[in-house]
């Protein structure tokens, strides 16, 4: 029961972050299609994860998260004619 409980939990994260990336679409900014950036998205947060846990804590390089949060970024968006001002944060949650 635990498996389907985590396949479940999975494709509902998936489906939330889908409605994420549904909306910055809406907005015009991205780069390729929802399901394809999502996907994206969920490897890269995967992806660093794993890396990052199988370093030992005094190795990691605290920047691998920065680069690729900026890779993923540039990957699936485009930019915007009206960027955020100065001040204003723009959050993209990568959940793995």
């Amino acid at each position: 029961m635990t498996g389907q409980r985590s396949a479940n939990n999975r494709k509902s994260d998936f489906l939330v972050n889908q409605g994420l990336v549904a909306r910055i679409a809406e907005a015009g900014r991205l780069r390729v299609d929802v399901v394809h950036a999502t996907a994206l998205i969920h490897a890269a947060g995967t992806g660093i994860t794993l890396t990052l846990a199988a370093i030992p804590p005094e190795e990691r390089d605290p920047r691998f998260s920065d680069t690729m949060r900026d890779a993923i970024l540039t990957a699936v968006t485009v930019a915007s004619a009206q960027a955020p001002k100065a001040g204003h944060v723009v959050v993209l949650l990568i959940q793995a």
